[in-house]
This record gives structure tokens, sequence and C-alpha cells, in this order.
């Protein structure tokens, strides 16, 4: 919701792409991951943890900054990202702390602005050898992405908090590991107002979701693991009824199959098939179900490209009208090139196809963009950006077609 370049509708990790990111265990150094001795922020020593404080300012121009499709508006944006993470030196276990905050204020369009926030943690325990528990928490203050088909359309955007929790215990039995996870996720959406002043109700989009997992992996080789991971859920709305008078509380299952892989350093992750459902208690509302799967793959041709890419589908959670659920799949390219020693480019592609359960309405999105860093030295870091991004949909009318341009240019500063 406040990541706007990517359309990661992030990908709410809370179902397959959270399995992609945690089942690969050995990662070789790529571009992004090395670690610049020159060029690399040193933190400041608090005892038994280092602070990393850093400062983004930039500007940015969009040529459609309410994502319409017709009497586009553009806008200058100046963004001030003020950030601070802190890691503990333990030899054995593990805690983080991180907060950030992102402002932003339009030249000519101050209804749109605003301050998301976040604040979390996230700790390891290594009980044993075999016994691995980890968790986290975190707490953040958003605003409603212009091009999110829940979108109210209300004079400002619409704010939200979100509460998100999670824990996973782990057991290795020689070739045998076993994890038992949980999730919890509650939003909580404020009311908006309409260009017409009167009071958009937005409790009956306010939830929680809660879900538990187990995975039985097998180390057949080396780095590589095979593995069967199942979950439920449960998607409680706080509202008996939302306001188009739908019962939007469901259950849900998925199981799937999936092998960790990784050719010799040079092609490494992950790849699972599967399938999913999402039950509804409302008769009205059509339940979701179907093959899910996906792939994450890293592959470094040289020491100095890594290209990356993924692809998964998966159900996401939709308020719109009386769709009852999305079967979202999304692919997601990036190229990453240390053209100097300071300056790293990177290109990104993402395309994403989501059909709406119960609705004549299936979205295209299509997103491309291209940056670079310039890493003058450990303090001061340059950015660049460019990113257009568009969707097109099949709904009877064209009114949720729209293209953006964004060019930001900025810096960093940091310890």
């Amino acid at each position: 919701m406040n990541k706007r370049k990517t359309f990661t509708l992030a990908l709410l990790t809370l179902t397959a792409t959270s399995v992609i990111a945690e089942d690969v265990n050995y990662k070789p150094e790529t571009v992004t991951s090395r670690f610049r001795e020159e060029v690399a922020p040193l933190g400041a020593r608090a005892g038994a943890f280092r602070l990393y404080p850093s400062l983004t300012l930039s500007e940015k121009h969009s040529d459609n900054i309410f994502a319409t499709n017709t009497n586009e508006e553009s806008d200058f944006i100046t963004v001030v990202k003020p950030s601070l993470n802190i890691e503990s030196l333990w030899g054995r276990h593990f805690l983080s702390f991180h907060s950030d905050a992102t402002i932003g204020r339009y030249t000519d369009n101050e209804s749109e602005d605003y301050e998301d926030y976040s604040v979390g943690f996230d700790g390891n325990i290594e009980m044993s050898h075999a016994q691995n528990l980890s968790g986290g928490y975190q707490y953040s203050h958003e605003h409603e992405q212009r091009f999110s088909p829940d979108d109210v359309l209300g004079a400002a955007p619409t704010e939200l908090d979100v509460n998100s929790l999670y824990a996973n215990y782990e057991h290795q039995f020689n070739r045998i590991s076993v994890v038992v996870g949980g999730e919890y996720q509650a939003l909580d959406f404020d009311d908006a107002r309409s260009t017409t002043g009167t009071i958009i109700d937005n409790d009956d989009r306010d939830r929680d979701r809660r879900e538990a997992s187990l995975k039985l992996g097998y180390d057949y080789l080396p780095e590589y693991t095979t593995y069967l991971r199942t979950t439920i859920n449960h998607v409680d709305y706080d509202d008996t009824l939302d306001g188009n008078g739908f019962n939007r509380d469901s259950d849900g299952y998925s199981f799937s199959v999936g092998t960790d892989l990784d050719l010799s350093g040079v092609l490494y992750g992950n790849v699972f098939v599967g399938y999913e459902a999402q039950n509804y208690d409302d008769a009205a509302l059509n339940d979701v179900d179907g093959l899910t799967g996906g792939a994450s793959l890293t592959w470094l041709p040289s020491q100095m490209t890594t290209v990356t890419g993924s692809i998964s589908r998966a159900i996401k959670e939709t308020t719109l009208d009386s769709a009852s659920g999305i079967f979202s799949t999304e692919a997601n390219l990036i190229v990453d090139h240390e053209l100097l020693r300071n300056l790293l480019l990177q290109v990104r592609l993402t395309v994403a196809d989501d059909n709406f359960e119960g609705l004549s309405r299936s979205d295209e999105y299509f997103s491309t963009g291209v940056g670079a860093t310039y890493m003058i030295n450990r303090h001061f870091y340059l950015l660049l950006d460019y990113d257009h991004q568009q969707r097109n949909s099949d709904s009877v009318t064209i009114i949720n077609d729209f293209s953006e341009d964004i060019f930001s240019l900025g810096g960093r500063i940091q310890l």
C-alpha cells in the first residue's frame, strides 16, 4: 500500500510468496548483498547493538497521481524518509528493531499528502543445533494507493493501521525437518470523506486474518530440500455485513509440494506447486479455489550481474462490490548490474493478472522501471529512478484503466 513502484500488492506475504522467501537457506553473494567496505555504512555501536540511522530525501514527478483514465493530474511530490535499524551483535541469537517513516508532500494537490510510518522487531533464538525459534511483530500506519481496486475514491487517500505478528519453530531430525508456524494480521481502515463532504464508512473493511502452517522437509542432497507444506487460515471481519450486505468471513486452506535447489551457486532458488481454496460464510459469495504455485530463482551469470526472477499464483482478499476474492498471478524480473564498484544499475519488470471471483472483471498490470545508486562514500548515496505502470481491465467500462510515469531523484545520508 505504501510501495508505489512495483504493484507488489505485496504481496500479503501470508501466502505463497512467503514460502518462496523462507525456503531458500543458502544464498551466494549477489550484486546487492555484496559488502563494499569503502562505501558500506558503519553504523554506531551501542553496547551489544549496532545502530544504522539514515535519512532519504527525494523529489518525484508523477503524470497521473489519481491513477485515472481521463483528466490525468500531474504533480511534484517531495518525499522524506527517516529510518533507524538496530541489530544485535550476539554470537548465537539475533534481534533487530526497525522503524521508518515516509512523508509525502504534493506541490499542488495537498489533499494527497500522507504520513506513513512503521515500527517492529524480528528475532531468532538458536535453542540448539537442531532447534530454532524465530518471530517478529510490526505495526504500520499506511495509506491506500489510488490504483488499488478497493480504493473508495475519497477526497483524500484512505488511511489504515496494520498489526502483523508471526512465529516459527523449526526442529531438524537428521535429514528431516519440521517447521510449525503461525501468522496474525489485523487491518483497521479509517473512515474517508467524499468529494462532497459526506463520510465514507470503512468499518466494514476492518478484519483479522489468522494462519497456521506445517512444513515437512527432507534434505535429499546437501543444499537440496524437498518439502510438503500445508496451511489453514480464518478471515474475520469486524462487521457482520459489509456495505453491500455480504458476510465476508471465510476459512481457507492450502497445500503445496516444492524443492529448494542450488546449482553450484550459479543458479539457486525454490519451485513449488499446490492447491488453495477460500470458502466464504455468505452463500452469495463464490468460493475461490484452484491450482497455485510459484518459483523464485537467482542467476549469477557473472560477479557483476545478478538476475532474479519470481512467479506466484495465490488468492488475495478484496472488498470490491460482489467479488469474493481475487485469484492473482504475478511475475517479477530484476536485473542488477555493478557498472562500477560504487555505481549500481537496476532494471525491473512486473506483470500481473487479477481475476475477480463473482465479477466480470480481470485486471492486467504491467510495470517496468530502471534505477541507479551512486555511492559517493559511506555516508551519502545518490538515487535515480524511473517507473512506468499501467492497468488494463476488461470490465464493462474503461474507467479502471490507467497508466502512470514516475521520475524520482534523491539522496540518502547515513552513518
